[in-house]
C-alpha cells in the first residue's frame, strides 16, 4: 500500500490509525505485524501506556509485555556467553586512552531551554575498530554500544579498586615498619636516658 503525497496546508501528512482494543476489563494498545525475513516468526510493535514503543511476539496482551523499542536486553538466556572477562587494567587504559568530545548533532530535533541545538559530551566514533562502537559493518551506520561503555567502566572501576586495595596493602606494611623502627629507637635511647 502506498499513501501518495498530497497537499494538506498547515496539517500533518498522511497517516494511518490503528484503534486500540476498548475492552472495558482487558483493554490493549493497537499494534502493527511484522514478518521476519525468514518468514519464522512474526512481531508486533505498539505505544505503551508511558508513550514507549514495544515489540513482542504475542503482541500487546499487556501494557509491559514485549521489550521497549532500543532497549538490549542482558538476560543470560539470550546470550551466548564467551568468557567472563579479567582484564581490568588493559580496560582502565582504553578508558583512559579515549576521547571524550562536545557536540551537536547535524539536523538535531534537540534543543536547550534557549532554543539553540543542544550541546552533548560524550563518545564520537572516529573508527569502526573502536571499542564503544556498535553496528560497524561496513553497510552499517556506526552507533555507540552503551553495553561495551557499561562494561568497560566497571571493568575500570574493578582495575582503579585493585590499585587501592594494593596501595593500601603496601600502607599497612609502611606503617608496620614504620612502628618497629619507632620501638627499636625507644629501645636504644632507654639506656642512655639511665645514663643521664
Amino acid at each position: 500500500m502506498v499513501l501518495d503525497p498530497v497537499d494538506l496546508a498547515a496539517n500533518r501528512g498522511r497517516s494511518i490509525v490503528i484503534g486500540r482494543n476498548s475492552n472495558a476489563s482487558t483493554p490493549a494498545a493497537g499494534s502493527i505485524w511484522f514478518e521476519r525475513k525468514d518468514g519464522s516468526a512474526t512481531y508486533a510493535v505498539w505505544p505503551d501506556i508511558a508513550m514507549l514503543l514495544r515489540i513482542g511476539s504475542v503482541g500487546p496482551t499487556t501494557d509491559t509485555s514485549g521489550t521497549v523499542v532500543g532497549d538490549q536486553t542482558s538476560w543470560y538466556e539470550y546470550k551466548n556467553i564467551i568468557r567472563t572477562r579479567t582484564d581490568a587494567t588493559a580496560a582502565l587504559q582504553a578508558v583512559l586512552d579515549t576521547k571524550v568530545e562536545d557536540f551537536t548533532y547535524k539536523n538535531s530535533t534537540y534543543f536547550d531551554k534557549d532554543g539553540n541545538p543542544e550541546v552533548f559530551t560524550g563518545l564520537v566514533i572516529r573508527d569502526r575498530t573502536e571499542w564503544y562502537g556498535k553496528n560497524l559493518g561496513p553497510q552499517q551506520i556506526p552507533a555507540l554500544n552503551e553495553v561495551n561503555v557499561a562494561g568497560y567502566t566497571v571493568l575500570s572501576i574493578q582495575a582503579l579498586n585493585n590499585t587501592i586495595k594494593e596501595q593500601q596493602k603496601e600502607i599497612g606494611e609502611l606503617r608496620q615498619e614504620l612502628a618497629e623502627i619507632k620501638q627499636q629507637l625507644a629501645l636504644l635511647a632507654a639506656p642512655v636516658a639511665k645514663e643521664k
